[in-house]
């Protein structure tokens, strides 16, 4: 069977809530041609023409656009004139004429509020200059339809992991390289030693929450002297990444850390922000950890599909389950960049969630965070 029929049979089988092969489906994903693209594509339409009112169909079209750079291109036409806008995703890496055809929609139709959503995190997707421009001027210049929005259309780039500065530029808030992260026993026949713990689950002696007064835990142990570990652009032996079993799943975490292994708990925390009496547990990460595995197709593989497993990555977008939820620097107060994140499935079995982690290598701050549907 190979990779469209694999993708098309798994499709129909969740759609009927039966067990797929993840390990299959991910590797039939990943060795999609461009044509291969195009056709599940096709057949991806055909049955939303059939379907219209199952979302999984939307969902496919981003898959294929997030697994295959340029996956979808010269098939934007069609999503165009079915007005698919959702997930936005789809329009990553979109051609200039659908680009301003979203333009126009936007623009000359004044949408409601959720068109107008939806249409710009299309053009978030997209993000080129062309849309860079766009936001710059409607920061400067609010547009009349702002109002039927909750936060201003430039905000909406942070949905595609980018920001406008101050000066009007863009800044990627994530990596362009991804690798899977994945347990111990899927490493077999890799050379060498793995520059990646995750999920470690071992206290670190003598650094304890300042609220709750346990061990903070390592979440990230990574070696940046191995050259795969290069792209994070960090020089330095080796940085740790730490959460609180119990303090972490309920709010964001700062840790001071150093790129020769050193963290600990940050001052910038502040005092306790949440009653702990309240019967919330602790939530450690113990289970399978998680080394580095092989290198992803593209750094969007993840985006929008919470499903469950295979999530775990260094590098590449982040997968949120909520909206986008960068914290800013305590020293800086800019918003602090991706480094990574963790399954919780893929840890501990038939366990939802997902912990990120976050880096200000300028000041030294660390950060994780906690999303559960």
């Amino acid at each position: 069977m190979d990779s469209v029929e694999t993708i098309k049979v798994a499709t129909l089988q969740a759609q009927q809530h039966l067990t797929t092969d993840e390990d299959a489906l991910l590797a039939a994903f990943r060795s999609l041609t461009m044509e291969q693209a195009n056709i599940l594509a096709q057949w991806t339409l055909q049955r939303y023409d059939a379907r219209p009112d199952r979302l999984d169909w939307q969902q496919l079209l981003a898959r294929i656009a997030n697994f295959v750079d340029g996956g979808l291109l010269g098939m934007y036409s069609e999503l165009l004139t079915r007005e698919l806008f959702w997930p936005g995703a789809m329009y990553r890496g979109a051609d200039p004429a659908s680009r301003d055809h979203l333009i126009r929609r936007v623009e000359d139709r004044a949408p409601d509020r959720k068109a107008l959503n939806d249409l710009l995190l299309c053009l978030a997707w997209i993000g080129d200059e062309t849309v860079q421009d766009l936001f710059r001027s409607w920061r400067v210049h609010p547009p009349a339809w702002r109002t039927a929005l909750y936060s201003p259309p430039e905000s909406y780039a942070v949905e595609a992991d980018w920001e406008l500065t101050p000066a009007g530029e863009r800044r990627d808030l994530f990596y362009t390289t991804s690798y899977e992260l994945v347990a111990v026993d899927r490493t077999v026949g890799m050379e060498g030693a793995n520059p990646v713990r995750a999920a470690v689950s071992e206290p670190v002696a003598g650094k304890e929450c300042g609220w709750c007064g346990r061990n903070l835990s390592i979440l990230f142990a990574l070696d940046l002297r191995d050259s795969r570990l290069a792209f994070l652009g960090l020089s330095g032996t080796s940085l740790h990444i730490a959460r609180c079993d119990f303090c972490s799943p309920y709010a964001t975490v700062f840790t001071d850390v150093d790129l020769e292994g050193d963290v600990r708990w940050s001052a910038s925390n502040g005092p306790q922000p949440v009653d702990f009496d309240s019967g919330w547990a602790e939530y450690p990460l113990v289970g399978r950890q998680l080394v580095l595995g092989p290198r992803r197709r593209t750094s969007a593989e993840t985006v929008g599909i919470y499903q469950g497993a295979h999530n775990s990555e260094l590098g590449g977008h982040p997968d949120w389950i909520q909206d986008a939820e960068y914290p800013a620097c305590p020293e800086c107060q800019r918003r602090m960049t991706f480094i990574g994140q963790v399954e919780t499935d893929d840890v501990i079995e038939n366990a939802e969630g997902i912990t990120s982690a976050f880096l200000c290598a300028e000041c030294g701050q660390a950060a994780t965070t906690y999303q559960q549907t």
